[in-house]
């Protein structure tokens, strides 16, 4: 979604857009500032979702990283 409205995308990426972090975030700052921040629950559920979704990948990268690396120094 981005810059361009979700009315403009071709009907794949009109039904996804404010389930993807860009659109939910250009979404979010127009409602802000034309609506005075209604309506804007939903895309903060789904940038939160991607932020947590994205520690928790990072977090386990580094648990298996750790676990390698531990395997190693015992060999």
């Amino acid at each position: 979604g981005g810059a361009i409205q979700p009315a403009l995308l071709p009907p794949f990426w009109r039904a996804i857009s404010s389930a993807l972090p860009n659109g939910a975030a250009v979404d979010s700052v127009r409602r802000i500032i034309y609506f005075g921040a209604a309506g804007i629950g939903g895309h903060l559920i789904v940038l939160a979702s991607y932020a947590a979704g994205g520690l928790i990948i990072a977090i386990i990268g580094a648990i298996i990283k750790q676990h390698f690396r531990d395997a190693r120094s015992r060999a």
